[in-house]
């Protein structure tokens, strides 16, 4: 089995933003999740090897910069805000199930098509950059997907 690196962002490669803040003083309830789903987890659930994909987030900022491609928190679909939540509330969330990867697809779907696809036809190229815009700020993030393909 071979593995593919997806990654949905700028340039020839895709990147979501950089870095990784902690945001511990982030205490908002909106970015809770009580009872994650058994496939979302922490950086530490499994070895960078086994993991399916991986948010890391980082915030919250006052403003981005203008090369910065954005999207707000109420456009994503409900399984990209539990994703996008864990990874405020954690710093970082990973799936290293494939059950997982459905969620984290759906969160890169709506990055490329509410932040990223605007910004580019807008600029006419593409951001250096991604954040999620919610009640606190903005919020950058790194995403990575990988996706299996059965030879």
């Amino acid at each position: 089995m071979n593995r593919r690196r997806v990654l949905a962002g700028v340039g020839g490669f895709v990147t979501l933003g950089a870095g990784c803040v902690s945001i511990s003083d982030d205490s908002h309830p909106e970015f809770t999740v009580e009872d994650p789903p058994e496939w979302l987890r922490t950086a530490d659930a499994c070895s960078p090897e086994e993991r399916v994909a991986v948010l890391d987030v980082g915030g919250p900022r006052g403003s981005v910069a203008d090369s910065t491609a954005v999207v707000t928190y109420g456009e994503l679909r409900e399984q990209s805000r539990l994703v996008f939540r864990f990874g405020v509330q954690h710093g970082r969330a990973v799936t290293c199930r494939d059950a997982g990867a459905e969620a984290f697809m759906a969160l890169l779907g709506d990055v490329m098509e509410d932040a990223l696809g605007p910004y580019r036809e807008e600029q006419m190229y593409g951001a250096d950059a991604v954040a999620v815009r919610a009640k606190r700020g903005f919020y950058r993030i790194d995403l990575w997907v990988y996706d299996q393909v059965v030879p």
